[in-house]
């Protein structure tokens, strides 16, 4: 229905707030337009990670959206963009922040090297071949 998904939506945009609220985000707002991101945020937030698996139904996927908040990856993109050092129309140099913990300040977003962990993981599932 049509209120559930403005519910959602909010829900999201206050998530994504939360997250691009970081102090570790600050440095880099007058460099680097942050709302693209935060939009691209709001839409991973409600479209979720949506992992579904036709193909298997006995395979269980556990449900990873409380744990890789999926509106980390707009997130992430963002403090990449940061990191980067270029130049603007004026040649003046702008990014280049360094953005080592950027996940602490979000309390919500998992650390790169932590992100593995949460991922299940699905291989290719045993063939079973007809002994005759």
């Amino acid at each position: 229905s049509r209120s559930a998904a403005l519910r959602s939506t909010r829900k999201a945009q206050e998530k994504c707030g939360k997250i691009f609220g970081a102090h570790e985000f600050q440095a880099c707002e007058h460099d680097v337009d942050k709302s693209p991101y935060e939009e691209a945020c709001v839409y991973d937030q409600c479209k979720g990670m949506n992992l579904s698996n036709d193909l298997y139904p006995w395979m269980v996927i556990p449900k990873i959206d409380k744990v890789l908040v999926p509106g980390c990856n707009a997130a992430e993109a963002y403090a990449m963009k940061c990191s980067l050092q270029t130049h603007a129309a004026d040649g003046s140099v702008v990014g280049g922040i360094a953005m080592v913990d950027w996940e602490d300040g979000t309390h919500l977003c998992v650390k790169k090297s932590e992100k593995l962990k949460y991922i299940p993981k699905l291989g290719c599932p045993q063939s079973f071949m007809k002994k005759n």
